[in-house]
């Protein structure tokens, strides 16, 4: 068997064992982390071995071309010799975290965009990434966007970019990089676990009530009346929905700035950042009206203690105990304003201000806990309200993972300018709002 003849052998193995695993999961959402990290692997074996086949073949051809020519000359027992890829054929996996602007810019679909002139303006093309699936289905083709675009141009002229028009964003004599604009964690999303689903409507049902009669019971003396009955309990349920909501935003760019090795602080920092930030106040306190999600702090069924003459110790401890008797939940969180706790970590030992600090010494971070619950420091928290739960009785279901999407619609190609959107789609759920408890009233002075 040749160099070549294995090579397509190979290539045949690989692809049989993508269609495999893609085969488990019609839905195209792949659950399993081991058939994930199994398909990532085949992927890059294929994209690997495709470009190793296409180099082998291209130097054939050159070989055979010049032993053709040589012959012409007059040369005599002219012999192709055995060409084989350069390096190890057999690529060495090695799995590792890479930001969305890495798996955007590595992907087989854009460098092939890329050498086919999508951004030079030589050609017409769109192209659809999508994180969190497989490389097969992201190459899929995608229809462009339709309507009609309008934004800010990024492009090499604009100001913040250069010194003067049409200067190239990168240059020999510019230090590489940025300084990205900073934001806040998004720690309060976080809670909550997040699950795929298939369906735009996501319908549920919610106990309302219990009745619980249970009791002890004597024994029959008569078969009449009540004698020994035994008493009836009673559950009120409701079916309740909630709807997904589509998330996004875009950039308009220029060809020349596609080019430029900046894309991926471009998508990174700014559009699939953009998203998260949004997801955390949508969660947190989105109003439920119109396209918003309906927030934790939105939700009309959840519980709310003022902290009034109690310290913030003890209003928490109140709250996390009205979890448990109200609720039947066991609250596995704190959500607190940054200053709410900075208040908490720097309470000393007397009331005067005197002794040691509660929380730890200064020389350590301290314990970020209250009564032996975590606290999570949440930034969209208004100043003087804390929030409890239980943060299993909530959950994001996730419709659509952050896609990128590149596209030229309109008369974008004439002027080399593209748009560059990124979206997802989601819906929340709180399965029982009493698990929740908001705190308010926490004193600035204590």
């Amino acid at each position: 068997m040749n160099d070549v003849q294995r090579l397509q052998t190979e290539l045949q193995g690989h692809n049989a064992t993508i269609l495999e695993i893609e085969k488990r999961y019609p839905d195209g959402i792949i659950t399993k982390d081991e058939d994930f990290d199994a398909l990532q692997v085949e992927v890059k074996a294929v994209e690997q071995k495709s470009i190793d086949y296409a180099n082998l073949r291209e130097r054939q051809e050159a070989l055979k071309k010049a032993a053709d020519a040589a012959r012409a000359m007059g040369a005599q027992n002219v012999n192709l010799p055995s060409v084989n890829p350069d390096g190890d054929p057999t690529p060495q996996f090695q799995m590792e975290h890479k930001s969305f602007g890495e798996l955007f810019i590595e992907s087989g679909d854009f460098a092939a965009r890329l050498k086919g002139g999508a951004f030079d303006g030589t050609s017409i093309q769109n192209f659809k990434f999508e994180l969190g699936k497989s490389l097969l289905e992201n190459a899929r083709e995608m229809k462009g966007l339709e309507q009609k675009t309008a934004g800010a141009l990024i492009h090499g002229g604009r100001s913040g970019f250069d010194d003067a028009a049409d200067q190239p964003f990168s240059s020999v004599a510019r230090r590489a990089g940025y300084v990205p604009l900073l934001y806040a964690e998004r720690t309060f999303s976080e809670l909550f676990r997040r699950t795929p689903i298939t369906e735009e409507i996501y319908e549920f049902v919610k106990e309302k009530t219990f009745t619980n009669n249970a009791d002890t019971i004597a024994e029959a003396s008569s078969l009449s009346g009540t004698s020994g009955a035994k008493p009836v309990s009673d559950f009120d349920f409701e079916v309740t929905n909630v709807v997904v909501k589509d998330i996004a935003h875009y950039m308009v760019v220029t060809n020349r700035m596609l080019r430029q090795s900046n894309l991926r602080s471009l998508i990174d920092e700014r559009l699939a950042l953009g998203l998260d930030i949004k997801v955390e106040s949508q969660v947190q306190s989105g109003n439920g009206t119109g396209n918003n999600l309906t927030g934790i702090l939105a939700d009309l069924g959840i519980q709310t203690r003022a902290m009034g003459a109690d310290n913030i110790f003890n209003a928490i401890h109140k709250a996390l105990t009205a979890v448990r008797v109200t609720a039947l939940s066991v609250p596995n969180f704190i959500a607190m304003n940054p200053e709410d706790w900075e208040i908490v970590r720097l309470t000393r030992e007397l009331e005067s201000g005197g002794g040691g600090y509660l929380f730890g010494p200064p020389s350590s971070s301290g314990v970020m806990s209250l009564w032996g619950i975590p606290v999570t420091l949440a930034y969209g928290l208004t100043k003087g309200t804390a929030l409890v739960g239980d943060s299993n009785q909530a959950e994001i279901l996730d419709r659509q993972r952050t896609a990128i999407t590149v596209g030229t619609i309109n008369d974008y190609f004439i002027r080399n300018t593209q748009v560059i959107l990124a979206e997802m789609a989601l819906a929340f759920a709180i399965y029982r709002p009493a698990a929740f408890c908001i705190v308010s009233g926490l004193a600035a002075d204590e």
